[in-house]
């Protein structure tokens, strides 16, 4: 299940930075509050990044403090995450593998969009989705890939233009597309300098 491996990789992320706080702020450059999946997960995210701006960093008390008594097992679970910390050197990657998952997210949603009538252009587009997430799991991205996936995108586009060129709710599909493609495309260039 992808939702639950989505979950596994922001465990992970927040059990690293449980354990680690120094590495927020790149972290931080890279996801929002909004890349993750699981509800909890963004309320510790939140609660990480209003420490980090009132004090400069954060702890796993600092968080457990933050909840009221109603929350205990909130808290629990917290204590739990950062016992899921494997190596906080880490870091950085697990963050990397939760906004791939998040992207692949926002294409799904995106492709969700086309109406039944239109599956072959659906699972197209899922299938591309599904590359971006394999390829950010298994190794580091290349110029080639990012060639390969611009060319898939522009490839899909054309198919859905040629498919329904007299609906204008498709050509808001593709701009959104290439909006979220064409942002995760300048954040791996970033990476890579």
């Amino acid at each position: 299940m992808i939702d639950d491996a989505a979950i596994e990789w922001e465990q992970k992320l927040l059990g690293g930075l449980l354990c680690d706080s120094s590495k927020f702020d790149a972290v931080l450059d890279k996801l929002c509050v909004h890349d993750f999946l699981e509800e909890q997960h963004q309320m510790i995210f939140t609660m990480m990044l209003k420490l980090d701006l009132d004090r400069g960093y954060f702890d796993i008390q600092m968080i457990c403090d933050l909840l009221s008594a109603n929350e205990c097992i909130f808290a629990d679970y917290i204590k739990q995450l950062a016992k899921k910390c494997i190596l906080s050197a880490n870091t950085l990657y697990y963050a990397n593998i939760v906004r791939a998952f998040s992207v692949e997210r926002q294409l799904k949603g995106i492709a969700s969009g086309i109406n039944i009538a239109d599956l072959v252009c659906s699972k197209h587009i899922d299938e591309m989705a599904n590359k971006v997430i394999y390829k950010s799991e298994s190794k580091p991205f290349h110029n080639d890939f990012r060639e390969h996936l611009a060319e898939y995108l522009e490839e899909t586009a054309d198919e859905l233009r040629s498919m329904h060129a007299n609906q204008g709710y498709m050509f808001n599909l593709i701009s959104e597309m290439n909006i979220v493609l064409v942002r995760y495309l300048d954040e791996l260039s970033e990476q890579d300098d």
